[in-house]
């Protein structure tokens, strides 16, 4: 995993907001991001969703357990 990943992670996780470009990074990573967004009581928006076919998409929000925001526009 980069750095840069696992400082998102830790930054959800204190309960930051996070605003990413879904294209720069995979899904695994999302996940994660995700996951600890959830646990840190925090929203994760994802531009570019449109990148990323609907399987993604709903893994993504599965482990986000709310605190994702998919931005299509």
């Amino acid at each position: 995993m980069t750095s840069i990943a696992l400082t998102l992670e830790n930054i959800a996780a204190s309960g930051s907001g996070i605003i990413l470009d879904a294209k720069k990074y995979n899904e695994p990573q999302l996940r994660k991001i995700a996951t600890k967004a959830f646990e840190g009581r925090a929203k994760l928006t994802l531009k570019n969703a449109n990148s990323m076919n609907g399987h993604q998409l709903l893994n993504i929000a599965k482990a986000g357990k709310g605190s994702v925001v998919f931005d299509f526009t």
